[in-house]
């Protein structure tokens, strides 16, 4: 999932089974895919001097190193350093903290979930975060609001394969950016 420090969840995957660790999860998920197939939109920064086409993501250590990933220091040896893993490592729980608040607020995610077949499991996790995002507009507790006359850019894509396509994979998995 991602999740920002308000507790909205901006993305989820939920249904591999098995005992998936974070990477399987992640090569099965659509995030890179939209990327990867020009579906997505861009979210320039930048950051010491560096301009950057994404947006980031947190992780920790166990993630390859990609462009749009930001893992914190494994032993910061200065105090900008460690002052940055802490808050890196803070920013990271959003997730676990928004998983904390659906289970409270949802009483169907905290029982045992095995007898359930994977897709009435996506439903209910998406049916919850779908109430909880509402929730969370609804008090006014949310980055950004959804606004229904906003009209995007339309995003065309590209197909799998193509020239383009390998580009922008490629920037993802450039590891001199990372």
């Amino acid at each position: 999932a991602i999740a920002s420090h308000d507790l909205w969840i901006w993305h989820a995957f939920f249904g591999p089974a098995g005992a998936n660790n974070d990477i399987n999860v992640l090569d099965q998920s659509s995030v890179f895919n939209d990327i990867y197939l020009g579906k997505s939109h861009d979210v320039p920064f930048q950051a010491n001097g560096v301009a950057y086409k994404r947006g980031y993501y947190l992780t920790d250590g166990i993630y390859p190193p990609l462009s749009v990933f930001v893992k914190s220091f494994t032993c910061p040896n200065d105090p900008k350093r460690k002052k940055f893993k802490e808050a890196q490592e803070s920013a990271r729980k959003d997730v676990e903290r928004t998983f904390g608040v659906l289970k409270r607020r949802w009483q169907v995610l905290t029982v045992g979930a095995r007898s359930y077949e994977v897709k009435r499991l996506q439903h209910v996790m998406y049916a919850c975060i779908i109430l909880h995002n509402m929730i969370l507009e609804d008090e006014g507790r949310a980055i950004c609001r959804y606004n229904e006359n906003e009209v995007l850019p339309n995003v065309e894509g590209v197909a799998v394969g193509t020239q383009e396509y390998r580009v922008n994979r490629r920037e993802v998995h450039n590891r001199d950016i990372h």
